[in-house]
Parts: C-alpha cells; structure tokens; sequence
C-alpha cells in the first residue's frame, strides 16, 4: 500500500480537490494515531520538488486510488493546515482491502473528479516531500509494509490571473545569472517505480 498526503493551508483547495464529503471518521482517526510507530525514511525533507507525474506514476506500477479522506490539523479553517490522505493498493487487492470507504458506490461515482483535483494539486505546484515505509496494521495486527509519501510546504506555479510564478535565477555564490525574472524550476523531481527516490532536475 502506498499512502500519500498533501498537507495544505487552504481548506477551499481541499474541498476544490476532493470535494466535501470525505473528512476522516473518528474510528480511523484513532486507529491510526495508535499505530502510529517510526519507519525507515526513504526520502528526508527535500524542497522544491515536482511531483507532476506521482498519479501516474502509481499508475504505471499498478496502484489504483481507493480512499481520500481529509482531516483538519488545527481547527481553524482560515489559519490552520489541512491534510488530505490519499491510499493507492496493487490493482486486483482493492477487494481484499478492508480500509476502503465506507461509501465505495459514492467514491468510485466521483473518482474521476477526485483524481483530476489531485492531479491539479500535483501539476501545479512544487512541494517539498518526506517518504517512509512503514508496518501497515489492521485490526491491530501487522499485515505487511506500506510506503508513505508527505507533501507539504506547497509553492504554486501560477499566479491568480494564470500566469506563471516568475524569479531570477542565482549561481551557487548567490549572482542573479538572468537579466530578467524567467518561470520557477524545480530543484528534483519525485520518482515512483521499483522504489520512492527524487532524482535531480
């Protein structure tokens, strides 16, 4: 199992993302606060990176998208952080998974928009990342391992008026190097294949 989280400050690009409807039971929420156990860190916290090509990525190694819920990190919609957690497993295990949401016939109904939301967070910004594997427990039992990816610190591409998000360029010494402001670049890009590793831009 793969678990991915964006974690943002802006609740209206949550409901934009995934819609209204999907915030984390209570049940969940302290099943996982008690399994809660330090993994192997894949990936330490790393600026600047893309992770335009994550869904498809998942995709191409077999991993469908089977829940996205979201939690409140602070309650306070207009200062606080909100994290969207999103579980991929291997195509042909969704049946045999038993965290799937609790209403599928819904989740699967509004699929395609939920991943055009994600998507849109994933292409429009560059984000710094974390990844760990972890134990993956269910009914208090370990079962298996489960690789988990967090996004945060998200640093849009694009201005309001669609614009691209512009900057000059320094050397290593800390010389602007462009005569004028040109579109942000990245500084890796986020990689999932065989493995979870960022590779230099």
């Amino acid at each position: 199992m793969v678990m991915v989280s964006f974690i943002i400050s802006s609740y209206e690009k949550v409901i934009e993302a995934i819609g209204e409807g999907w915030r984390e039971t209570e049940d969940s929420l302290a099943e996982r606060r008690r399994r809660q156990i330090p993994g192997q860190v894949l990936i330490g916290h790393t600026e600047d990176c893309s992770v335009a090509n994550l869904l498809e990525n998942l995709a191409d190694v077999g991993f469908e998208m089977v829940e996205a819920t979201y939690k409140i990190l602070f309650e306070n919609r207009t200062q606080g952080r909100v994290q969207v957690c999103v579980k991929f497993v291997p195509h042909g295990e969704i049946e045999e998974s038993l965290n799937l949401q609790e209403d599928q016939e819904e989740f699967e109904r509004k699929r395609p928009q939920i991943e055009e939301g994600l998507r849109s967070l994933c292409q429009g910004s560059f984000w710094s990342v974390q990844a760990w594997v972890n134990s993956f427990f269910l009914g208090g039992h370990d079962v298996g391992r489960m690789a988990s990816i967090v996004l945060k610190d998200r640093k849009p591409l694009y201005l309001a008026n669609g614009k691209p998000v512009v900057a000059r360029r320094k050397d290593k010494a800390g010389k602007t190097i462009d005569p004028v402001p040109v579109p942000i670049e990245p500084k890796y890009h986020l990689r999932v294949d065989d493995t979870i590793q960022l590779v230099p831009a």
